[in-house]
C-alpha cells in the first residue's frame, strides 16, 4: 500500500471513526483484526490486516472471515479495553503510513496505532501512559524495542514520500471505477478480499503439490526397489544350486572353512569345480540351509514385487496426472476434488468436522484386532509413541519396532501374556513395517520384547528408546494379512 493510497483511505474514514463507539473485537486470522464500531446510526467494522504482501486498512459494512480458533493476547486486550469506549480522535502521522486512534470512556483511555509500511505492518495497543500494552507482530516490534511495557514512539518518517498515484497505476481506483463502488475504502475491501482469496488458493495449491510430490517420490523409490528385487531374483537359481552341491558333499566340508571347492554338477564342462563361500561359524548343514533360504527369499521377494509393481506404476501415473491438474486448477473446489481423488482430505471438510464436533480427545494410537482377538496399538508420532509406550502399555505387553529404521511404536496386548500367539505376533509385525519408513518393502526385520524391557534415554527426543532382551522376526509382507487387519480396525 502506497502512501497516497493510505492517505486517501484515512481521509475518507476519519469522519466516520471520530465519535464512533467500539462494541466488539474479532480476529479472523493471525494477521487481521476487526473492531466493530457503531457510527452514524449503523454498525461498521474497522479492518486492519498486516500480512506480508496483503496489508490493508478499510471500513467494512460486515465482518469478513470467521472468528479465529484462538484469540491472541492483542485481541483479548483489545476486547477488554476497547469495548464500550468512544473514539475521541483519529489522525494520521504526518508524512507516514501510520494511523492513531484515541479511545476514551469514564474508566480511562487507550490508543490504537496502525502501521502499514511497504509490504508489512503492525498494530499496537497503548495504555494511558503511552506504553505498549499489546502488539500484533512481536518480531517486527522487537527490532524497534517496542515490546509490551516499552514507551511507544512513532517511527521516523521517510525522507521522501512516494509520488502521487494516478488512476492508471492505482488498482484500487481502477476497481472503484470498474465496479462502480461507492467509496475508495470499499474498493480497498474488495481488492484485499480478492487478494486474500488468491493467496489462500496459492497456499492450498502449494500444499497439495508438496503432498503429491512427496507421494510421487515414495512411489518412485518403491518401483526402483521392486525392479531391483526382480533383477536380483535371477541369482536365486545359483543359490539353490550351491545348496544342492553342499547337500551332496557334506563329508567334504568342515565347520571353520571360509569356502569350499566342490564338483559343479550344473556346469557344462565335466570335472569343473565351483567355489562356494561359507560362513566359518556355521556347520555344513547350516551353510546349506543358508543358501536354500537365500534362494527362497529372492524368489519370494520377486513374486511379491511382480504382483505389486503394476499397481504401483498405475498409482504413479495417477499422481502425475493429479500434479498436472493441480497446476491448472482454477479454484479451491477443484483442488479439494483432486485432494479427495488422491486420498487427501480437503481442508474445508476437515475444518467443518472440527466445527461441528468441537474439540475431541486425541488418541495417541491406532487400534487393530489381531487374528486371536488381541488388541494391537500403533503409535501416531514421536510424542504419541512416548505416551503409548510409557503410559498406556503394560509391563508384559509385547513391544515391537521395525529394525534399523524409523517407525511407529507397536504394542500387542493379549489376555494371555505368558504365551505369544505366533499369528498375532505376525499381525503386529506387519503393522510395525506398514507404519514405518520401510512401508512398501517386500520384507523387513522387526525387533520385539516385553514392554518392561523398554526405557527412555535421559534428555532424548520423544519416541527414542532403548530395548533389552530383544528378539527379531523377519516379516515377508502379506497383502491379504494387511487387508484383514485394516478390515478389523477398531475405532
Amino acid at each position: 500500500m502506497k502512501y497516497h493510497q493510505f492517505k486517501r483511505i484515512v481521509d475518507e474514514i476519519i469522519p466516520q471513526l471520530e465519535g464512533a463507539r467500539a462494541q466488539k473485537v474479532f480476529q479472523p486470522d493471525d494477521f487481521s483484526v476487526q473492531v466493530e464500531l457503531y457510527t452514524g446510526g449503523q454498525t461498521r467494522y474497522l479492518t486492519v490486516c498486516t500480512r506480508t504482501g496483503q496489508v490493508a486498512l478499510y471500513l467494512a459494512d460486515s465482518r469478513t472471515g470467521t472468528k479465529g480458533a484462538a484469540a491472541s493476547d492483542l485481541a483479548m486486550k483489545l476486547r477488554s479495553r476497547l469495548s464500550g469506549t468512544a473514539c475521541a480522535r483519529a489522525a494520521q502521522a504526518p508524512g507516514d503510513r501510520v494511523l492513531r486512534l484515541d479511545f476514551s470512556s469514564a474508566t480511562g483511555r487507550c490508543s490504537l496505532v496502525v502501521e502499514l509500511f511497504g509490504v508489512g505492518g503492525n498494530l499496537f495497543l497503548l495504555d494511558e501512559q503511552e506504553h505498549v500494552a499489546a502488539v500484533m507482530n512481536h518480531k517486527a516490534a522487537s527490532s524497534r524495542g517496542l515490546l509490551p511495557g516499552a514507551a511507544y514512539s512513532f517511527p521516523k518518517p521517510p525522507d521522501q514520500i512516494d509520488g502521487a498515484v494516478d488512476k492508471k497505476s492505482d488498482p484500487l481506483a481502477q476497481l472503484m471505477e470498474r465496479e462502480e463502488l461507492p467509496s475508495y475504502s470499499r474498493a480497498a475491501e474488495l481488492y484485499c478480499a480478492r487478494l486474500a482469496a488468491q493467496g489462500a488458493l496459492d497456499r492450498r495449491r502449494a500444499e497439495l503439490r508438496r503432498q503429491l510430490n512427496r507421494e510421487r517420490k515414495r512411489l518412485v523409490r518403491l518401483i526402483s526397489g521392486y525392479r531391483k528385487t526382480i533383477a536380483e531374483a535371477e541369482n536365486a537359481s545359483w543359490y539353490s544350486e550351491c545348496g544342492d552341491i553342499l547337500a551332496a558333499n557334506f563329508r567334504n566340508v568342515r565347520k571353520g572353512q571360509f569356502q569350499a571347492r566342490l564338483p559343479d554338477y550344473y556346469a557344462d564342462a565335466p570335472d569343473q569345480l565351483r567355489v562356494i563361500p561359507l560362513e566359518e561359524k556355521l556347520s555344513p548343514q547350516q551353510n546349506m540351509e543358508r543358501y536354500f533360504k537365500k534362494s527362497r527369499k529372492l524368489r519370494g521377494g520377486a513374486g511379491f514385487a511382480v504382483a505389486n509393481l503394476g499397481g504401483i506404476e498405475t498409482k504413479l501415473g495417477q499422481i502425475e496426472q493429479q500434479l498436472a491438474a493441480v497446476d491448472s486448477a482454477a479454484g479451491l473446489e477443484s483442488l479439494d476434488r483432486i485432494a479427495a481423488g488422491a486420498g487427501l482430505e480437503s481442508r474445508g471438510r476437515a475444518a467443518g468436522k472440527k466445527g461441528k464436533q468441537g474439540p475431541q480427545r486425541h488418541s495417541p494410537y491406532r487400534r487393530f484386532e489381531a487374528a486371536d482377538g488381541s488388541l494391537i496399538m500403533v503409535g501416531k508420532g514421536g510424542r504419541d509413541n512416548d505416551e503409548l509406550t510409557f503410559k498406556v502399555a503394560r509391563g508384559r505387553d509385547l513391544w515391537l519396532h521395525v529394525a534399523d529404521s524409523s517407525g511407529s511404536h507397536v504394542v500387542l496386548s493379549s489376555p494371555d501374556q505368558d504365551q505369544i500367539n505366533h499369528e498375532a505376533l505376525l499381525d503386529a509385525a506387519h503393522l510395525a513395517v506398514q507404519y514405518s519408513s520401510l512401508k512398501g518393502e517386500p520384507q523387513a526385520d522387526v525387533n520385539y520384547t516385553r514392554r518392561k524391557h523398554i526405557s527412555r534415554p535421559p534428555n532424548s527426543a520423544p519416541g527414542l528408546v532403548t530395548m533389552a532382551n530383544r528378539k527379531t522376526i523377519r516379516v515377508r509382507m502379506d497383502p491379504k494379512r494387511l487387508e484383514r487387519l485394516f478390515g478389523n480396525r477398531r475405532r
